[in-house]
């Protein structure tokens, strides 16, 4: 109880534990699988509690700490998600211009990420109007020193505002809401953030489900849709989360006890115990379901009178304690392998039913084990008490191995690693960015902005970036040594479902192991070998975070490689291998600081993914020099750009520096 939400943080330890081990890697739990055992996986786990009350919000905040995936099993709060909110904010602002909030919410929120520096500018150029001031920062020339108040990248930034509003104004009156939507989310590049975002299939599955209801709201326009919208979002009952697929997805269900009922799960955890259900009221006028109504005459000091009331109160918790014992029986029956009960105080409403099933006393911190007889069978008992009871080290708080955490400055990274989505940030003169941030800042600063404005994979013939991502996590599924081509083929597909490809993709999917190269990745004889590492790299004012696709170690040392999937070849796909090179170059720096070895031991390459497939190892480059000029670019210092080589560049027609 000292210890703000304590018991949340309790409860994700020991999930961190039982699936990677705590701190000692001790504490993974085995399920049953078959005529053996396997070690337990995110969704074998299910949390249940007797009711959301005030519990539900931090455990989340401690799931989403530790990157564990998780679904809320018929959550509330659709209407108040980030992408569901972001999709409201474009909704209300396109019906009624004037929403000075809804369009504030909309540039601010992930369907724009407009910075606030932009919005500012806009607000005073527009005299609080912002879009107009948009227009004025973009076409006018009559506010020069406002518009000096921005870099060349936020001005990009804002006119590709400007003309995605623009075609989102124009496209209202001709289209239904729905398909306004739809379009507005694969305009914005909006389906891979969210699904690409911690609880993605979640966040997909409540997109889906409001444009589906704007979908029947189609033929009446956007006009009624948002009052109808507008309503629901006032009303009293809350719209529950979208329902989606309780098998199938690794990640930890969250639930209630009654949304349990029916269902079982390898490991079950029942959290919030010792908060009761109270159904005591302060209400004078009370109704009983034997009595019917009455009225409660109460003392000075609080306290009901009367042996009428002493009668109901008796029958009222008795009826309440029978309640309490059949929702624990409920909720510890889901349980097939493990049964995790956890609470506050061993003496409080259903926590106090197991203490005394199991005659615990006020336990004191740690772990304590013993054998519970219960006239059947032997049960082994573990209690743990305090936090420490469960240790886990920040550095091994993500999905995967240990974390490498490389440090230059000797610089204690306080709290766990930033997480490689986030976007570039300056917190007290730290500036945190991508290591995928370092080609476009240490390229023509203009063109960087420019692929990410109108994707500068797809220009070069690619499936784009939303592809990447699904190859990504089709060879992070995959392997080694790569099984046999029916596992492959469920793997692709399991893949291609959780995108927005449809299922004619996945024999593209599969055919890139047709490539001698790409299978070679897979078919290795290693030693240790990593997926999706994430490293942390403190280089005085810059951290810089970022994702390793594939590191492992064999005979020869360390490896690391970066998968590509721009379609390009010959001395296109040089001229991009340099382009990454800064990217690869720092993963390589981290993981040589963390082990403590020399960075010419570590090979660093990068697999392009398109025929013919290719591992090209990095070019030598000054990584020291990158950096200072990435810092220089942040800081807005001028940076020289060798024009001359506009004329071959596939954004010259966008950029008037050309």
């Amino acid at each position: 109880d000292e210890i703000e939400n304590a018991e949340e943080e309790l409860v994700a330890r020991r999930i961190l534990s039982a699936v990677k081990g705590d701190i000692e890697s001790k504490g993974i739990l085995q399920v049953a699988e078959g005529n053996g055992t396997r070690p337990a996986e995110w969704g074998d786990i299910a949390i249940l509690y007797p009711s959301r009350t005030d519990f539900l919000e931090p455990l989340r905040k401690a799931l989403l700490a530790r990157n564990i995936p998780y679904i809320i099993i018929g959550g509330k709060g659709f209407y108040s998600t980030e992408e569901v909110r972001a999709a409201l904010d474009l909704l209300f602002y396109l019906d009624d211009p004037r929403d000075r909030l809804a369009l504030f919410g909309l540039l601010r929120g992930p369907l724009f990420a407009l910075p606030d520096t932009v919005i500012f500018a806009a607000s005073i150029a527009g005299e609080k109007d912002i879009r107009e001031g948009l227009r004025l920062l973009v076409e006018s020339p009559d506010c020069p020193e406002i518009r000096d108040l921005l870099t060349e990248a936020e001005l990009a930034l804002a006119r590709d505002c400007l003309n995605s509003l623009s075609e989102l104004e124009n496209l209202k009156e001709n289209i239904p809401p729905s398909v306004l939507l739809s379009h507005a989310f694969e305009n914005r590049g909006a389906w891979a953030t969210f699904s690409g975002m911690l609880n993605g299939t979640q966040r997909v599955a409540n997109i889906e489900k409001l444009i589906g209801i704007c979908s029947t709201h189609d033929s009446r326009g956007l006009r009624t849709l948002v009052k109808y919208l507008r309503a629901v979002i006032e009303s009293v009952e809350a719209e529950r989360e979208a329902a989606i697929e309780l098998y199938g997805t690794d990640a930890v269900r969250l639930m209630t006890v009654h949304q349990a009922k029916g269902l079982e799960f390898p490991i079950v955890i029942v959290a919030n115990l010792s908060k009761g259900s109270s159904s005591s009221s302060k209400s004078a006028f009370r109704w009983d379901i034997l009595t019917g109504p009455y009225i409660c005459a109460r003392e000075a000091n609080i306290q009901e009178k009367g042996r009428y009331h002493e009668l109901i109160n008796g029958i009222s918790k008795e009826r309440n304690d029978a309640e309490t014992r059949r929702i624990l029986y409920v909720a510890t029956t889901r349980a097939q392998d493990h049964l995790i009960l956890s609470g506050k105080s061993p003496k409080k409403s259903y926590m106090a039913l197991v203490s005394d099933a199991i005659g615990l006393e006020e336990p004191e911190d740690g772990c304590k084990c013993f054998e519970l007889n219960t006239g059947k069978e032997i049960i082994p008992v573990t209690v743990s008490t305090g936090l420490n009871s469960w240790p886990v080290s920040p550095q091994e708080k993500h999905p995967g191995n240990k974390v490498f955490t490389a440090i230059l400055d000797g610089l204690e990274i306080p709290g766990e690693a930033p997480v490689d989505s986030n976007s570039i940030t300056c917190t007290e003169g730290l500036w945190h960015i991508r290591a995928t941030d370092l080609p476009r800042l240490t390229d023509c600063p203009r063109k960087g902005i420019f692929e990410e404005i109108i994707g500068a994979e797809s220009i070069d013939g690619s499936l784009g970036p939303e592809w990447g991502t699904v190859v990504h996590r089709f060879f992070e599924r995959l392997p080694s040594p790569l099984p046999e081509s029916r596992v492959v083929k469920e793997i692709a597909e399991k893949t291609i479902s959780e995108s927005n490809f449809g299922q004619n993709r996945v024999k593209e999917l599969g055919t890139l192991l047709d490539s001698e190269i790409i299978r070679s990745v897979f078919d290795l004889e290693i030693i240790e070998s990593r997926k999706e590492e994430r490293i942390v790299f403190d280089a005085g004012e810059l951290m810089i975070t970022g994702i390793i696709d594939r590191l492992w170690k064999d005979e020869e040392g360390w490896h690391i490689i970066d998968y590509k999937t721009d379609a390009v070849v010959g001395p296109e796909r040089d001229r991009k291998l340099n382009y990454y090179a800064p990217q690869i170059a720092v993963y390589r720096r981290a993981v040589a600081l963390a082990l403590g070895l020399p960075e010419s031991s570590i090979t660093a390459s990068v697999l392009f993914t398109h025929t013919p497939a290719e591992i090209l190892p990095i070019p030598d480059i000054d990584l020291d020099s990158i950096l200072s000029k990435v810092k220089a670019v942040l800081r807005g210092e001028p940076l020289e750009v060798n024009y001359t080589l506009c004329g071959s560049c596939v954004f010259n027609e966008f950029c008037e520096k050309s």
